[in-house]
């Protein structure tokens, strides 16, 4: 999976994602035309995905489920204003 670095207004995502990118290196990592995906480099080490909405909840959920059975990472966060997945 390609890295590319970039530059990312956060001030454009929800507060309660904001606070996981502060300070962070931002990269673009995504592979899909559907979803933007930005591995987040910083106090915690994440991806955000941002997508339109109704199309990341199922994903969240999913993921969330997988994590308690130790098979996914943690879903940190999960806003649904557009869509966004911390994990």
């Amino acid at each position: 999976m390609k890295r590319t670095e970039i530059s990312f207004d956060i001030e454009t995502v929800p507060a309660a994602i904001r606070q996981y990118l502060k300070g962070a290196t931002l990269y673009d990592s995504s592979s899909s035309e559907n979803a933007k995906t930005l591995f987040v480099s910083g106090n915690e080490r994440a991806f955000l995905k941002i997508s339109e909405r109704d199309s990341l909840e199922r994903e969240y959920k999913m993921t969330s489920f997988l994590h308690r059975h130790h098979v996914a990472p943690t879903a940190i966060a999960y806003e649904s204003d557009s869509e966004y997945v911390v994990s």
